[in-house]
């Protein structure tokens, strides 16, 4: 498409292909001046465009403009296509026009005098006499002025165009007495707007007084000249000046000096330095006389610079009279010349040219190269250089360009171009016709050409050794003459290779030092020869040569005897079989090497029954394209019995070496043993074919003949994961092996179907089924490959790398996803008969179970409640046997909630135990993979099942819904990108667990997952693919003889997930992430009984393990422990977990610790209640390394997500009698390590006689990201 930009800017052009193109092509734009010059207005760029092939395809490819200050019409070029890479029609016939938009503004001319102005003019002057001097406009482009005249008085006077001098116009008298002064006004233009298009409006303007002299007062002077030029060096030249007073004006008694000058107020081009003046310069006018005259004496200087013709003036003036001048030019007598000097580079080097000016030009200049070819092709050999080079104009001035060449590997000769000038920026005559050449010199100096040839035979062992360069060679780089006595140095001839005995020989070279020759002193014996040339040898230019060998084999033995086949000795069922007889080397008909036809055959092949002195068998023979293996075809079935074939010796190797007489005898045996059975056997040709569109010719051959004639069916089973799809049988899928025949008649072909995603390599299994007769039998099928011709597109440096970050992230959800699995179902192996119904809802415990002998609606203020879900999307939780309320958002829901429900026992006497559970989780992860590369996301997971147990056993099945989000953020290629990863999995997990009779018990879950993985990188496009897990844990679980009262557990784990993602060309494709852990603990409690009412029982634990796959590696030790104390209203529980050391870097500090202490109050709610806990959850890997506790119900407060928290709640109830219920007051606060706090105060009231509460209270947020928020609520909660 066109395109444009201002001169500076780049111009985008854009090549859009409509279809696609299979295999793709190359462009290369070509470029063509309209008005706009390559080199000087813009910068071809004529580098290749690779097209992927694909339709709709766009590329873009840029071209730089030159900035410039002159103001110029828009230019223009165009671009054309040039088509290569592809034998496909690829029609590149448009072009484009490229518009390079000046963007100079051109500037208006001004008056030098300002905006007002005054001229003189004497009374009586005649019409077309001057008025004072020029009103003169100056332009900074010395563009052309155009002067012209307006105002009141402008009929009055007329004024030059081009010069801006006022003069009387015609029929004007100038009369002091009538008018004393006129007012015009001159106006002047460049005839241009301000983008340098034409205009006529004018750009400035000048108001001019002319005044009048009085009469008595302006008589003038008239003043001539005796010569109107002279030329430069012109020596003592008499010059005489006569002035003549004019306006009726005569000198008085003493006379009238006039005073002559030169240049007073003319427009003059001259300095003093260009002329010299000899004599008196005024003259004295007699009284009553009215002229007079002087002679002066002029020389004009001589110089060497080169000005044009100059313009003086010589001025004469007296009192008040008017001023008079006389002009007269000095001609230039200079010239100046440029010169240029030839210049010469290695090729790839730069080659500088320097450009001299012999004498000085009066204002500079600019000179600009250009280039013609001559044996060196520009754009190919060297870039034109057509910046333009600016002369002050100095005598002796010179300056320097460059050229840049093209360093290639082609050894050839000096090639050179022509450099022409071309002069601007002046009206002055500078010569410009000397010419410069540029030779750019070769320095590549290709290896001479060995005869014989490296990898040839000959059988002369007298044979020369010949090294033929392309160019005459040297000694040295100086240029010395190589002489044969230098031969010896350079040069190498040894028997087998470079490390053989040395071969006695002489050298020599020719005249022309363009031919070494090497004679052995003694034949060459038979095998390899080795000859070799050292670098040391140069060209004329001075370049190195290049080092160089050749082994070539000296063979005096005649060709080996060919192997036949079948073989000497060999026995065979097949009566057609073809006899072939294959050579080790290529054969010929004679000595002399002449080509070995079929025809040739004949006269040296024997056939024969029985042996050489058997009956001829009718045959015919030919030999293939490498001359290596002749076939034999009997005419007919061959008889039963021995077949003699022999060849003579009348054949030859290359090297005309005479062969050798040969020959072999084959049983044909078509009876075969009693009962043998009749096997068919398929054969493939190839056994593996491409993609892109390969064919497979299947065949078959039987283990013996048959009487009968032999059909069957051929078929094709693809392998997963290939797919019928991948291939297409042919439509005849019938094979038959005549009566008496091995080999079948016909084929059946089967062609691969090409496609363009990439897949590992495909396997097809080929069968032959339906044999008939029945008695035929054929054993398992063949394999067919069919190769994939598509290649993986991610497989660059950025792709890999992106890659890489996939799979650490996706290991960290394997992990999650396996580490949580385990956490919940784990939970279910407790041997607890019944199970227990419970709920949790954010770590908070909601008994379900009604305590015995109180009904419902007297659970008063012992009962749990729960209100509707309020618009802010955040569940109320009333935890009335603490008089509290707690805000639970959605995260901390999902984070630490759970159910189970006793469904009880089929029938009565059943042992066995039903329940359904549930249970969610939220968690985050984090990790740095390198300095520039990071990763930070969460996974949510929601859970149901079903289980059953007994005495000795669980088992069960949950379904799971596990989905994650992650973002990364990496560098590539300097640019700071972003990345975002969710993954959604639909799981079935099947679970059990078995008790042994001396205690242990085994576990095991197994685990499928399907869902889909989503990938986006900034603007890029959206990725989406199939993802797969599969999960097996197993493990065994004892309780171990108690020590001091202490029991001890141990227990011993090995869990394994694999992710994989679908198939495809995508980043995302064809990912297989594997992570395992196998771990091994021992823990220890005890439970102290400190008094009726409160209990003291302290835990520990201990644990080993190893982690592997594509995630976390390395070996680690895990502690934890706590203590918990219990008494009728006051609880306490503090336990922690640590990873105290791991072989994984980076990952040594991570910990759980949870401290909780509640008060509760009385029974029937009256008294203080307290609330206060505190929960530390450090986690530095991307995975959660620490095994969590076997705990059927979670503690308060406790939370997944990994934040620093401390939360505090104390209340107290008062009973009331009217109206009849219960008060709480309560305050609590909460603050959590990302500096956020939280406060309420307020109270609730629970009716005694209604399940309804009021709460009132006020609440406060503070963050440090976000503005405080103040909060009243008022809430009506129902209970149930």
């Amino acid at each position: 498409a066109d395109a444009a930009a201002s001169e500076g800017d780049d111009i985008t052009f854009t090549v859009t292909l409509d279809n696609a193109v299979k295999g793709g092509f190359k462009v290369t734009p070509g470029f063509t001046d309209v008005t706009a010059t390559k080199g000087t207005d813009y910068t071809a760029n004529t580098a290749e465009i690779t097209f992927a092939g694909t339709a709709g395809e766009t590329k873009t490819f840029t071209v730089n403009t030159t900035e410039e200050q002159a103001l110029e019409a828009d230019e223009t070029f165009t671009v054309s296509l040039a088509v290569s890479g592809t034998a496909l029609t690829v029609t590149s016939t448009d072009t484009a026009t490229g518009t390079i938009n000046d963007d100079d503004a051109n500037n208006m001319p001004t008056f030098v005098d300002g905006e007002t102005t005054t001229r003189v003019v004497a009374h009586n002057t005649a019409a077309g006499e001057n008025v004072g001097a020029p009103v003169v406009a100056s332009d900074p482009e010395s563009d052309t002025l155009t002067y012209s005249l307006s105002g009141d008085d402008a009929a009055s006077f007329t004024i030059d165009s081009g010069t801006g001098q006022i003069m009387v116009a015609e029929g004007t008298t100038i009369d002091y007495d009538v008018k004393k002064s006129y007012s015009v006004t001159v106006q002047v233009t460049d005839s241009k707007n301000i983008n340098g298009n034409p205009d006529s409006s004018i750009d400035d303007m000048i108001n001019v007084t002319i005044s009048v002299s009085a009469s008595e007062v302006l008589a003038g002077l008239t003043l001539s000249a005796s010569h109107d030029s002279l030329g430069e060096g012109d020596s003592d030249i008499e010059l005489t000046l006569t002035v003549t007073l004019r306006g009726g004006y005569t000198a008085p008694e003493d006379g009238l000096r006039i005073d002559l000058s030169t240049c007073f107020w003319s427009s003059c081009t001259v300095t003093d330095s260009d002329y010299s003046v000899t004599g008196d310069t005024h003259i004295i006018i007699l009284e009553d006389a009215d002229s007079g005259t002087k002679t002066l004496t002029v020389s004009v200087t001589d110089d060497s610079i080169t000005e044009g013709d100059e313009k003086i003036a010589f001025e004469a003036s007296a009192q008040s009279l008017h001023v008079a001048s006389v002009n007269f030019t000095l001609k230039d007598n200079d010239t100046s010349n440029l010169t240029i000097e030839d210049a010469a580079a290695s090729e790839g080097d730069t080659i500088t040219f320097t450009v001299t000016l012999d004498n000085a030009v009066k204002g500079g200049f600019k000179v600009t190269p250009g280039f013609t070819d001559v044996s060196a092709a520009k754009d190919t050999d060297y870039d034109e250089n057509t910046d333009t080079i600016t002369f002050a104009g100095t005598a002796g001035e010179n300056h320097s360009f460059t050229v840049d060449t093209t360093e290639d590997t082609v050894d050839e000769p000096t090639e050179t171009f022509t450099v022409s000038l071309a002069v601007s920026g002046t009206s002055l005559t500078v010569t410009d016709t000397d010419t410069a050449t540029g030779t750019i010199k070769d320095d590549d100096f290709a290896a001479p050409t060995f005869s014989p040839a490296n990898g040839t035979r000959t059988n002369d062992t007298g044979t020369d050794i010949t090294l033929t360069f392309a160019e005459e060679i040297r000694k040295d780089a100086a240029g010395s003459e190589l002489a044969d006595a230098d031969l010896g140095s350079i040069l190498t001839l040894k028997q087998t290779d470079s490390s053989g005995t040395d071969i006695t020989h002489t050298a020599t070279i020719n005249a022309a030092k363009t031919v070494i020759t090497i004679s052995p002193g003694a034949a060459l014996a038979a095998g390899d020869v080795y000859v070799a040339i050292s670098s040391a040898y140069f060209d004329t230019t001075g370049n190195q040569g290049t080092q160089a060998s050749a082994t070539f084999t000296v063979d005096t033995a005649g060709p080996a005897a060919p192997t036949f086949s079948p073989a000497n000795g060999t026995r065979t069922n097949d009566t057609g079989t073809d006899i072939t007889l294959t050579f080790a080397e290529e054969i010929r008909k004679d000595a002399a090497g002449s080509e070995l036809a079929d025809a040739d055959l004949g006269s040296i092949l024997t056939l024969k029954q029985t042996d050489s002195s058997g009956t001829d068998i009718t045959h015919t023979a030919t030999i293939n394209a490498a001359k290596t293996v002749i076939t034999i075809s009997p005419g007919a079935a061959l008889a039963a019995g021995d077949v003699y074939v022999a060849i003579s010796s009348a054949y030859f190797d290359t090297t005309g070496n005479q062969g050798t007489q040969a020959s072999a005898t084959f049983t044909v045996d078509t009876a075969g043993p009693k009962n043998a059975p009749m096997l068919v056997t398929l054969i493939l040709t190839p056994s593996s074919i491409s993609e892109n569109g390969g064919v497979s010719t299947v065949t078959a051959k039987l283990s013996q003949s048959f009487s009968a004639k032999i059909t069957f069916e051929v078929t094709a089973t693809a392998i997963r994961p290939a797919k019928s799809r991948d291939f297409n049988l042919s439509s005849n899928r019938t094979l038959t092996i005549a009566a008496g025949k091995t080999q079948s008649t016909g084929s059946v072909t089967i062609t691969a179907v090409d496609n363009t995603t990439f897949a590992p390599d495909k396997m097809v299994t080929v069968s032959a089924t339906n044999l008939s007769p029945k008695t035929i039998t054929a054993p398992q099928g063949v394999k067919l490959t069919i190769t994939e011709d598509d290649t993986e597109q991610y497989l660059d440096d950025e792709s890999h790398k992106r890659r890489g970050i996939l799979t650490h992230i996706l290991a960290t959800v394997g992990s999650q996803t396996m580490e949580r699995t385990l956490d919940h179902i784990d939970s279910r192996f407790a041997d607890v008969i019944p199970p227990p119904s419970n709920l949790t809802l954010a770590g908070q415990n909601v008994p379900l179970n009604q305590p015995e002998g109180i009904e419902l609606s007297q659970l008063n203020n012992k009962s749990w409640g729960m209100s509707t879900v309020e618009a802010s999307s955040r569940l109320e939780v009333g935890n009335h046997s603490t008089n509290s309320h707690t805000k639970i958002t959605p995260s901390e829901l999902l984070g630490s909630s759970s159910f189970s429900f006793k469904l009880g026992q089929a029938l009565k006497s059943d042992p066995v135990h039903w329940s359904l559970w549930g249970g969610g989780d939220l968690g985050k992860f984090k990790s740095r993979i390198s300095p520039d590369t990071q990763y930070s996301g969460e996974i949510q997971s929601g859970r149901i099942g079903m289980d059953a147990r007994a005495s000795q056993w669980v088992a069960g099945v949950a379904l799971s819904r596990e989905k994650s989000e992650s973002d990364y953020e990496f560098d590539e290629e300097g640019i700071s990108k972003r990345g975002r990863v969710e993954t959604g999995l639909n799981s079935l997990y099947s679970y059990g667990r078995w008790t042994f009779t001396e205690g242990p018990e085994f576990r095991m879950i197994l685990g499928l997952a399907q869902g889909k993985i989503n990938h986006s990188i900034g603007n890029e496009a959206r990725e989406t693919s199939r993802l797969d897990m599969r999960m097996v844990s197993a493990g065994f679980r004892h309780t171990l003889k108690s020590v001091n009262g202490f029991k001890l557990t141990a227990k011993n784990n090995i869990s394994f997930a694999r992710l994989r993602t679908g198939s495809g060309n995508q980043i995302i494709d064809n990912l297989q992430i594997d992570t395992w852990r196998l771990r091994s603990s021992l823990s220890a409690s005890r439970r102290f009984a400190i008094n009726d009412s409160s209990e003291l029982t302290p835990f520990v634990k201990a644990a080993v393990r190893r982690d592997g796959g594509d995630g976390l590696k390395g070996v680690g030790w895990e502690f934890g422990g706590g203590v918990r104390y219990s008494s009728r209203r006051f609880h306490l529980e503090a336990r922690g977990q640590l990873l105290a050391a791991h072989s994984a870097s980076g990952s040594h500090k991570q910990e759980r610790l949870s401290v909780t202490a509640t008060i509760d109050p009385k029974a029937d709610g009256l008294g203080l209640s307290l609330l206060l806990a505190l929960s530390r959850n450090s986690q530095l890997d991307t995975t959660d390394m620490l095994e969590r506790e076997d705990l059927l119900y979670p503690l308060i407060g406790n939370s997944s997500v990994n934040l620093d928290k401390l939360k505090g709640r104390v209340g107290y109830g008062f009973a009331l009698s009217d109206p009849n219920g219960l008060l709480t007051p309560f305050v609590e606060a909460e603050i959590s390590d990302d500096d956020n706090l939280r406060r309420r105060l307020g109270f609730h009231f629970r009716a005694a006689q209604t399940n309804l509460t009021i709460e009132f209270f006020h609440e406060r947020h503070e963050s440090t990201t976000a503005s405080v928020e103040n909060k009243i609520r008022f809430n009506l909660v129902m209970h149930f």
